[in-house]
Formats: structure tokens, C-alpha cells, sequence
């Protein structure tokens, strides 16, 4: 069933069992493990079925910290969130993500990967992932056209990040060019149509409610976008917001808990993370390679997508971050070509190419230009293409850092709510690890005899980055260039899962500490962030959960 709040009385309660507050991947999710249960449900969701509120600014967020491009967008504010603009990008943690790293501060969870293992293959048919195999060998076997790159290293191993919703033919080659799978789209008439569900949309929530103790949770406060405000009252109560607005949610609900609730330690906020994404060097091969494993043009067509990582051994050895080196086979010549076309006919965009930069790239990359220009005359598909010079994008995990945090803003939105205010920063070991996963792409390259990597010049240039210097992960700082690390939107760690109030602010289960009937859902529980992307971990957990709630 589906209730609009725009069509509430003043004063309106709603009575479940679970309420949830999002409908993005965890909420959905949550959901629909429900459905068809003696659990009454009700899932609250700021936007429409398909529109964005009215207000397009409520959730707009105040960057106090490093320059971050990549801050909620209206599209998130309607049913299905962040999957309404997802890539499909999908891949599980490593056992290392889970693991208390001595080298990394924070580090470690109060559950292993073996824990989550029977959710990730639930999760994979939530996301419509392919087969739950992650390995390069079988990838290589089931597509056609795929080889392993620097295949048996002992310190660079192979990752594959697959794509949801993708389809194959019976050659083993991609034949669909689908979008990702929106769960909005996909789920949203099995909830409306869910005797036990209720979905209510244009439902703005505006404060957790507890008794003078804040020792549980009585009811949430609503507004809908005309003003008419309300209540829903649950047994248990379920955060599943998004990495900012979740932490914001317990801040602002600070009636009877002066900090916010859960947040006893200060820490309902702290270790904002990103995965940090740095074009960060280039390769140059002794000799052209078939690399359509490694291709962003080949994955457009749903393929399956290969990338290098470091080893956990050697991650170990190398007191680094884990992170993945994703090979751009588009050749640099070719890009310089189209930036300076682009530039020609006014069509450069809001970034203004550096004509020197390019011509130089140009020169630089002959045979990548060549190859561009044919490949265009001949409007050729998915198929085996040589490559001689190619990029390196770093796909970075970020360090779990107290001073990257999300707190309230003293400016309010159209609900009298205080904004978020983001406060992003990164650590020394952030920048080291960056530089030393790329340094051992280089030795993989120089001791196998196949070419050389140009580490890019602005992430060595200053000698207290040496990478030959001891990580120093206490120490944080302000980068020279900080918009070289970008992020995605992939808001993590701010309302950490740790095995005590000291160490995080809700247990494994999601339920906040000190509360008895307060959880939180979605990648803001994650004490690390591992180099792979997040979906898939958030959907396992969520089912996790649920699991939790029914019982």
C-alpha cells in the first residue's frame, strides 16, 4: 500500500511493527525480506515513486573540508535513492577488509567475511549479478575475448567487479546493453502491492523521539512538504538514509541526549569515507597487448570488469590500504584528440583543456591516436584491440580518520532542520598507499620485461610524500591538489559497527548502542571500506539484518 504525506491529516499516527526510514538499496531491501511476514512494515521515504520532492534543496549539504564534487543529488531523494543513478559496479570484500590491521588505526570489524558469505549469494539475486564467482580464471573461461593481465604475480592480483543486470549470449560475449538494476523500478510493486507493507512517500523525517532516559526509541516525527506533520510508532526502528543523512538524523535528535542519540562517545559522524577515485599514473608496453578484460569501452557493454589489487600478503608487507589500479585502455593521444575537437568547436564544456598538455600527449601517443581514428572510420563493436600506452585510475580505500566527519550546520533547510555539514579529509597513509600500489604495478611491468609506469608528477612531487618513508597514518593533512581524489557518492563509516560503544556506534547487528530498539542500515556502518564498491556489502548486511528483526 502507498500513502502520500501530502495527503495526511495533522497528527496522522502510523502503527507498525518495523519502520524504516529510506528507500534506497537497504531500505528496499529490509523490505522486501518482510514481505509476506507477520511483521508489519512501514517505509518511509522523503521523495516520490518517481519524482524528486518538491523542495530539491532539504538535503543539501554545507563542505567544510577537502573540495568534494560528489554530494547528494535529487535524484537520491525519490523511492529506490542512490540506485537511480547507480552504475552496477559490484564485487564483495576481501577477508583482509574485515581484518584489525596494525598498520591501519580503526581498523577492524566485529564480523568476519565468513559471516556474510551465505548474504552475499542472497545479495547477487537481489542485484541480478551473474554467477557469485569473483575469481579471474573463471571469468577468462566464461567470456570470450578475456585475458589476464600480469596473471600469476605473487604481489598484483586479479579483481572482478561485475555488472548488475547484465546479460550474456551463448558465445560467452555480452549481447545487453541494460541499465543497472534501479531497485525503485524493479521492487516497487511487490511492496505496494504487500499486505504487510506500507510505503509512504513525500515523507520528510524530522526528529527520533525517546522518552527523557533516550534509552529507546517511542516514536518518529514526520513533515510532510506542506507543513502537516505526524508520527509513526514502531517496535523497532530502522536508519537506512544514506551515509550523511543518518548521522545528521541521530544528531539532530538531541530532545533528551544533548550529543545526539547514540552518541555518547562522539563519534555518531566521525570517519567519514569515501573510495577515492586517482587518475594516477600512466603505462607505457613494451609491446601491444589484447586487453579487453581491463576495457571501460569494452564494460559498456556489461562485461565483466578486470582490475589489479595488491595481494593481502603483500598488503601486509607494504603496511598499505587495500585499493584496485583499473587499466583505461582508451589510449591518452585519443582523449587529448577529443579534447582539443571538443575545444575547437566550442564545445570544451565547463573544463577548459591545457592545449600544451594535450599536444604533448598527442606526441606522446601516436599510435594510440592512429588507433582511435580507425577504430572510428570503422564504427567497430566489442571486439580484440591492441593496446601499446594506456592510464591507470587508483580506486583507493580510504583509512578510517576521526577528523573526516559529518556534523550539523548552524544553516537550516525548509523543515527548520540543520543542514549536514561535511568535513572530508584524508590521511598520510591514504597518499602513500596510492603512490605504493602504483610503484608495484611498475615493478610487475619492469621485471616481466612488458614496459613502465609514469607515476603522475603531482602525487610525488613533494619530498615528505617520499613513498620510501614510513606510513605515518596518525598524521593528516591538506593536499596541495586535493580535487585529484574524487569521490563517487559512496558515503561510508559514520555510524560504524564496533564491538562496544568505545569502538562504534551500533553493534554487528546494526543496533545502535544504548538503544533497544534503534538500528542503522547502509554503508554509514562500515568500520573500513575495502577497494571494492559498496552494493553489494550494504545489501548483504541489510539481509543480515532483517534476518535479525524477524527472529
Amino acid at each position: 500500500m502507498n500513502l502520500d504525506a501530502r495527503n495526511l491529516e495533522e497528527g496522522h499516527a502510523l502503527k507498525c511493527d518495523v519502520c524504516i526510514v529510506g528507500a534506497g538499496a537497504a531500505g528496499i531491501t529490509i523490505a522486501r525480506k518482510l514481505v509476506g511476514s507477520s511483521v508489519d512494515v512501514c517505509l518511509l521515504e522523503q521523495g516520490g515513486l518517481e519524482e524528486p520532492p518538491e523542495a530539491t534543496d532539504e538535503n543539501s549539504v554545507e563542505n567544510m573540508g577537502l573540495p568534494y564534487r560528489s554530494l547528494p543529488a535529487g535524484e537520491d531523494r525519490r523511492f529506490g535513492g542512490a540506485t537511480n543513478r547507480w552504475g552496477g559496479l559490484c564485487a564483495p570484500l576481501d577477508p583482509i577488509d574485515f581484518e584489525e590491521r596494525p598498520w591501519v588505526p580503526h581498523s577492524g570489524w566485529p564480523l568476519d567475511r565468513s559471516t556474510l558469505d551465505p548474504y552475499y549469494a542472497e545479495a547477487q539475486e537481489v542485484l541480478q549479478l551473474g554467477s557469485s564467482r569473483y575469481d579471474a580464471d573463471y571469468w577468462t573461461e566464461a567470456v570470450d575475448e578475456y585475458s589476464p593481465f600480469l596473471n600469476g604475480s605473487s604481489r598484483l592480483t586479479n579483481h572482478v567487479v561485475q555488472f548488475s543486470n547484465a546479460q550474456f549470449g551463448r558465445n560467452g560475449r555480452p549481447d545487453s546493453t541494460k541499465e543497472a538494476t534501479r531497485l525503485g523500478e524493479r521492487y516497487q510493486n511487490e511492496l505496494l502491492e504487500a499486505r504487510n507493507v506500507t510505503v509512504v512517500t513525500h515523507a520528510t523525517v524530522t526528529e527520533v523521539r525517546t522518552p527523557p532516559s533516550a534509552a529507546t526509541v517511542s516514536g518518529i516525527g514526520v513533515c510532510g512538504p506542506g507543513g502537516t506533520t505526524f508520527r509513526a510508532e514502531a517496535e523497532h526502528y530502522v536508519l537506512a538514509a544514506g551515509g550523511i543523512e543518518n548521522p545528521r538524523l541521530l544528531l539532530l535528535s538531541d530532545r533528551h541526549a544533548p550529543k545526539g542519540l547514540g552518541n555518547e562517545q562522539d563519534l555518531v559522524g566521525r570517519f567519514f569515507m569515501e573510495s577515492p577515485h586517482v587518475p594516477s599514473a600512466s603505462i607505457v608496453l613494451s609491446s601491444p597487448r589484447s586487453l579487453n578484460a581491463y576495457r571501460q569501452d569494452f564494460s559498456r557493454f556489461r562485461a565483466p570488469l578486470f582490475q589489479l589489487g595488491a595481494s593481502a600478503q603483500t598488503q601486509r608487507e607494504e603496511q598499505i590500504l587495500n585499493g584496485y589500479l583499473r587499466l583505461d585502455t582508451r589510449a591518452s593521444g585519443v582523449r587529448s584528440a577529443q579534447s582539443l575537437w571538443r575545444r575547437v568547436r566550442g564545445q570544451e564544456g565547463t573544463q577548459t583543456p591545457d592545449v600544451l598538455r594535450e599536444l604533448k600527449s598527442l606526441w606522446d601517443d601516436p599510435g594510440g591516436v592512429a588507433h582511435g581514428i580507425r577504430k572510428g572510420i570503422q564504427n567497430e563493436g566489442p571486439t580484440v584491440h591492441r593496446f601499446g600506452r594506456l592510464n591507470v585510475l587508483t580506486i583507493a580505500e580510504q583509512s578510517p580518520n576521526p577528523r573526516s566527519r559529518v556534523t550539523l550546520s548552524q544553516e537550516r533547510d525548509a523543515f527548520g532542520r540543520r543542514r549536514a555539514s561535511l568535513n572530508w579529509q584524508l590521511s598520510a597513509l591514504d597518499r602513500r598507499s596510492v603512490i605504493r600500489l602504483n610503484e608495484l604495478l611498475d615493478r610487475e611491468l619492469r621485471e616481466a620485461g612488458r614496459g613502465h609506469l609514469r607515476l603522475a608528477g603531482w602525487l610525488s612531487e613533494a619530498d615528505e610524500w617520499r613513498p620510501d618513508r614510513p606510513a605515518e597514518p596518525s598524521r593528516y593533512m591538506t593536499f596541495r591538489e586535493p580535487s585529484r581524489f574524487w569521490g563517487v557518492r559512496h558515503y561510508m563509516g559514520t555510524t560504524r559497527m564496533g564491538k562496544t560503544p568505545q569502538s562504534g556506534v551500533c553493534d554487528a547487528d546494526g543496533k545502535v548502542h544504548g538503544l533497544d530498539n534503534l538500528y542503522v542500515a547502509g554503508s554509514s556502518v562500515f568500520p573500513t571500506t575495502g577497494g571494492a564498491p559498496p552494493t553489494l556489502t550494504i545489501v548483504a548486511l541489510t539481509l543480515r539484518l532483517a534476518d535479525h528483526l524477524q527472529e
